[in-house]
């Protein structure tokens, strides 16, 4: 499936000579989906395109408001019971992409609380989509300050070590989608998926900010090197993602009608003095810094019902300190295009009492 079908979805004018298409299609089915050929078997319309789920998928139901619901875990498992080790994939059909979603969970009853009413509300509109998907929940461990980046990029490797997956979503656990029509699979480009937030008042913070879902290939999340390592606490990690994925793509964005996305969480955090300096930083360290350079303490990897939970070691004043001996002899390297001035640029400037140098050679 990695093959043909992700060559199908992100490469939609390459041609493949029907011999080849029939071929790797039986393959396919005989090696990952036997309920398929067992279905195809006993039907009497045994053509390929019957092997696959239907594209645009038909049971779509729209717009809705977030239920906000909170759930045990015992009677989650046992409304979902299409869920085993934290995985999913259609009996009846092969889907189009095989699908790793990434949270960050923490260790507090807020967050347990976002991430049940996350469950509640996606894994249905995702099963209406026809994908095979794996749920993937990292957590943190130690008592340190959450370094965000750092444990997307964790997600990334313990999921790719499950599954060749086509398609990989990171995804904040207080944002979840009002419609079932904003798809959770990969385009061409990488994929903005939360440009409408109630909490933002259903409008884009600004146009350099890309937080809340965002979706890419792993190619392409391997080309730009990740998040950013540096980032302790949350917020200005979303303007270095953007910073990093223009730099070699484009981005788009889930049309407007489908993207509106309701949230269970209405704190927002400003920018502090060790984000800014990080912000201004890895727009020239982004090579050394993000998926090549992460590191942890320890994992243990949970089998839920509903999800995987990693549940990592991180010492990040470690990790900063890595970092900062990475980049003491280096003078020369690309950097990130130059950001625009946001509110939270500007609150930066004034955090440090100066204007941001975001775009001149590092000087050490």
């Amino acid at each position: 499936m990695a093959g043909l079908l992700s060559r199908l979805f992100r490469e939609p004018r390459c041609i493949i000579p029907d011999e080849d298409m029939e071929k790797i299609v039986q393959q396919e089915i005989a090696e990952h989906y036997p309920e398929v050929q067992n279905y195809l078997l006993k039907s009497t319309n045994k053509s390929k395109e019957a092997a696959y789920c239907a594209w645009p998928p038909l049971e779509f139901e729209g717009r809705h408001p977030v239920n906000k619901a909170v759930l045990s875990w015992e009677k989650l498992e046992q409304k979902f019971v299409f869920m085993a080790n934290g995985h999913y994939k259609p009996k009846l059909c092969i889907p189009y992409q095989k699908v790793a979603i990434i949270l960050v969970v923490y260790k507090n009853p807020e967050s347990e609380k976002q991430f049940q009413i996350f469950i509640n509300n996606m894994l249905p509109k995702i099963r209406r989509q026809q994908l095979e998907f794996g749920i993937y929940a990292v957590r943190q461990q130690t008592s340190d300050i959450p370094n965000r980046g750092l444990l997307f990029n964790i997600g990334f490797q313990k999921a790719m070590t499950h599954m060749k997956y086509d398609c990989v979503i990171f995804h904040d656990v207080d944002v979840i989608p009002e419609d079932d029509r904003n798809y959770y699979a990969c385009e061409y480009y990488p994929r903005h998926m939360a440009k409408r937030i109630d909490r933002n008042n259903y409008k884009l913070p600004h146009k350099d900010w890309a937080g809340g879902i965002i979706s890419m290939n792993p190619e392409q999340y391997t080309q730009i090197n990740g998040w950013s390592n540096m980032y302790i606490g949350n917020h200005t990690e979303n303007e270095d993602i953007y910073r990093r994925i223009v730099t070699h793509y484009d981005l788009v964005r889930t049309e407007d009608k489908y993207s509106y996305c309701g949230s269970t969480s209405n704190k927002t955090e400003l920018p502090n003095k060790e984000r800014c300096w990080s912000f201004e930083k890895t727009g020239r360290t982004w090579q050394i810094d993000g998926l090549n350079t992460t590191s942890y303490e320890k994992a243990e990897i949970l089998n839920q019902k509903l999800f995987t939970l990693v549940d990592i070691g991180v010492i990040s004043q470690k990790i900063r300190n890595g970092y900062m001996n990475r980049i003491r002899n280096i003078t020369n390297f690309d950097s990130l295009p130059n950001a625009t001035l946001t509110l939270n640029n500007m609150a930066c400037e004034q955090l440090l009492g100066r204007k941001l140098d975001l775009n001149t050679t590092l000087k050490t």
